[in-house]
């Protein structure tokens, strides 16, 4: 904060405060400072002839005497020489041969009619096939020659090693979490877990697959739980024919909790938790 000593006037910023003190009626030089501006206001003004340093043409500028000498005028004709760049034969010639090079390596093409510079766009081809590809494609293939490669298939095979196959968290597409160390894949799942927890059935998460097969080709089925009694359980809402399959081809006792069901538990639930049950999850809770 400061304050003018003439008036008392407060000021929170320095410029501010400058150009207060510049104009305060109460200060004693106001008027001298004022008798000076008008003066330089009020100077003569003379024409001059110039010649402009970028295209030397000649032209006329209007200043005083002092300005003139100090340099404080115009030195181009208008706006378009002064925005232009001044280039020297050296930077000439050096742009030269960079636009040569480039000619040289298909990065540009000139063309003959209008004598225009185009850049071509950068492309990407399959080192293979010739095929043109994206320039984000790191590999050099494209997929099809990619897919053919023995190496590729070799190093995708050692990369899955233990990674597929097998029951996996977070496999499914509905709400998941855990609860009191089940993992469940979907709502029905945590309904049916908490069900089972809070009416003394003894479950567990079933880990072991089963072949079947489906269109002549052989797959695993895992079904999601199994009881005390050694039978399983299946949640499932929608049966698509390579369920149905599965189903029918698996040889022990299992239940199928579909979308009828499921009700019964999800009544129990909702009834006791509310419809907003799945914040019972606990991804921290893996007992």
């Amino acid at each position: 904060m400061k304050i003018c000593p003439y008036c008392n006037n407060e000021f929170d910023g320095g410029r501010s405060f400058g150009g207060h003190i510049t104009n305060c009626k109460k200060n004693p030089k106001y008027t001298e400072i004022k008798n000076k501006i008008s003066f330089s206001r009020t100077l003569d003004r003379k024409i001059h002839k110039l010649h402009c340093i970028k295209c030397e043409n000649e032209y006329e500028i209007e200043v005083t005497d002092n300005d003139y000498y100090k340099g404080k005028y115009k030195k181009y004709c208008n706006i378009k020489c002064a925005n232009s760049h001044i280039r020297t034969d050296e930077s000439k010639l050096n742009i030269s041969n960079i636009i040569k090079e480039k000619i040289k390596k298909g990065e540009i093409i000139i063309k003959e009619k209008n004598i225009k510079i185009k850049k071509l766009k950068k492309r990407n081809f399959c080192k293979n096939c010739n095929k043109e590809i994206l320039l984000t494609n790191k590999s050099g293939f494209c997929k099809k020659c990619l897919s053919s490669s023995k190496d590729y298939r070799k190093k995708l095979s050692d990369n899955n090693k233990g990674k597929t196959g097998g029951y996996r968290e977070k496999g499914g597409r509905g709400k998941q979490g855990w609860f009191k160390g089940f993992y469940c894949n979907s709502s029905w799942e945590l309904a049916y877990v908490i069900y089972c927890l809070e009416n003394d059935i003894k479950i567990k998460r079933n880990k072991e697959g089963f072949e079947y097969i489906f269109e002549n080709k052989k797959y695993k089925f895992y079904p999601d739980f199994i009881k005390e009694d050694g039978s399983y359980v299946e949640v499932k809402g929608y049966l698509d024919n390579k369920n149905k399959s599965k189903l029918n081809q698996f040889n022990l006792e299992i239940e199928l909790i579909d979308k009828n069901k499921i009700q019964l538990y999800l009544c129990y639930v909702i009834e006791k938790y509310g419809e907003n049950f799945i914040e019972l999850y606990n991804d921290n809770m893996r007992m």
